[in-house]
């Protein structure tokens, strides 16, 4: 992981084949020494995966969860020589502001490196931020974990990316004293993002002793778990006091208040949920959903709201539901950068948001 500390301002079997079938595609036209013709014939695919850019200025999260293929990608990847992760930081030059973008599950692993974009919304965010305030801003996307049940369960994917940002903030932090902080967050990572900001809350300082907390200049989550009525625009189609399906964390966004933007739509059971789905959710996102682990997880499951619980048909109501948005989707928790009823898109007001909170903090850096 390198920063340059000059201040300047600007996812047992189908598995198994898919992942093998990526590491032969791989190495095979990466030209790593397996013969199947002219390399130059076919164009390599990028190791760590690179996505496609999007006409609006965002990326195209992949079909098959980076989570799946996590393993291939750091193996192909080491036999390459490549850094990896957070160890692909590039060394550049500090800016006044360092935006930091927190993907949502199953769009971005470990291997990724920080300074591609990666996610939905997040990245069409940095986009934005790059348009308007080009070199004083840099946009970095934090590489982690990502899943919520293929080969980790959410309640230990989420904490892997909480410390994964915690290192990286502690290594921007400490190479550029004088950055500003922005944090972006979709889903999961709107989770991973408050952890980050309720530790800051409690104390957290940078190398200098300084309180983390004065460098954060703005927070913008979509399709928070935590949702809760501390924010400075509570933004979207859901109600204004609508309610994370983790329930809100302990205690205020304190000083901050007045710098967190959080969106939420209507029908996203992650940052709109019912008292019952509040219930039973710390079970089910402690539950590993991949083949090997379905016994476990029901018991799970079964252990953690009773079987008498299942009787309330409130409980059983929420349970499907929530069992149908995990498996199925939902269009509400991806609509963030659509317009709905007519009202600017989360992605513009949110970007109109931090550039109210960058612009000052850029002129007097």
């Amino acid at each position: 992981m390198n920063i340059r500390g000059v201040h300047r301002r600007g996812h047992q079997r189908v598995h198994r084949r898919v992942t093998a079938a990526l590491a032969a595609t791989a190495i095979a036209v990466g030209g790593l020494g397996v013969g199947v013709g002219p390399a130059s014939a076919v164009t390599p695919p990028t190791i760590p995966y690179e996505p496609p850019a999007l006409d609006d200025g965002g990326v195209r999260s992949p079909m098959i969860p980076p989570s799946a293929w996590s393993g291939i990608e750091h193996g192909i990847g080491r036999l390459a020589g490549k850094d990896l992760g957070l160890d692909a930081l590039d060394d550049r030059e500090c800016t006044a502001i360092t935006a930091i973008h927190v993907p949502g599950t199953g769009e971005t692993n470990e291997q990724r490196d920080p300074d591609v974009p990666h996610g939905r919304v997040v990245s069409g965010l940095g986009h934005d931020l790059a348009a308007e305030f080009g070199d004083d801003v840099r946009n970095l996307y934090l590489p982690y974990t990502s899943d919520a049940f293929l080969t980790a369960s959410y309640a230990e994917s989420a904490p892997r990316g909480q410390e994964a940002l915690t290192r990286l903030v502690d290594a921007v932090a400490a190479a550029c004293p004088t950055t500003g902080l922005v944090f972006t967050g979709y889903s999961q990572g709107a989770d991973i993002v408050g952890g980050w900001v309720a530790d800051a809350l409690a104390g957290r300082t940078d190398a200098a002793g300084v309180p983390l907390v004065d460098r954060v200049v703005a927070v913008a989550l979509f399709g928070n778990p935590r949702r809760g009525a501390d924010v400075a625009v509570a933004h979207g189609t859901a109600a204004a006091d609508s309610t994370g399906i983790l329930g809100p964390r302990e205690g205020t966004w304190g000083v901050l208040g007045d710098r967190i933007f959080d969106s939420c739509n209507d029908g996203d059971l992650w940052c709109d949920s019912t008292p019952g789905m509040r219930e039973i959710a710390p079970a089910v996102m402690s539950a590993s959903f991949a083949p090997k682990d379905a016994a476990a997880a029901r018991a799970v499951i079964e252990d953690a709201v009773g079987s008498g619980a299942l009787a309330d048909p409130e409980i059983r109501e929420a349970l499907g539901a929530l069992l149908e948005f995990l498996i199925d989707g939902s269009s509400d928790h991806l609509q963030y950068e659509a317009e709905l009823d007519g009202a600017p898109s989360a992605r513009a007001e949110a970007a109109a948001f931090l550039g109210a909170k960058i612009g000052p903090a850029v002129a007097s850096a």
